[in-house]
């Protein structure tokens, strides 16, 4: 019998000791143990089924995130796509020759 792949934990990516799932980093670890501090038995993991209706899912390497990244990161692209006058890459087929493009944080 193969013995199964083991996943390599490196840089921020975490093991629960206490269900045994991957977490992609330290976020998504720790919001995925709920309940009460300092009461014995109160706190646990969120089941599989309970990240999946949160909207996580595991990575092409099997490790679970939030799935929040994507969002900010294809924000980000857009932005640097119009800065760069490219707004067929930036998803917009017609725009003014400048465009002013101001992020408030």
């Amino acid at each position: 019998m193969t013995a199964p792949p083991t996943k390599r934990l490196r840089g921020r990516r975490c093991l629960c000791r206490g269900c045994g799932e991957f977490f992609n980093s330290l976020s998504p670890f720790e919001q995925h143990r709920v309940g009460v501090f300092g009461i014995p038995g109160a706190r646990r993991c969120l089941t599989v089924a309970e990240m999946r209706a949160k909207g996580w899912l595991p990575n092409a390497a099997g490790f679970w995130t939030t799935g929040k990244r994507p969002a900010i990161a294809g924000a980000t692209r857009a932005i640097s796509a119009i800065s760069r006058g490219s707004y067929l890459e930036a998803g917009i087929l017609s725009a003014p020759a400048r465009l002013r493009v101001e992020v408030s944080l």
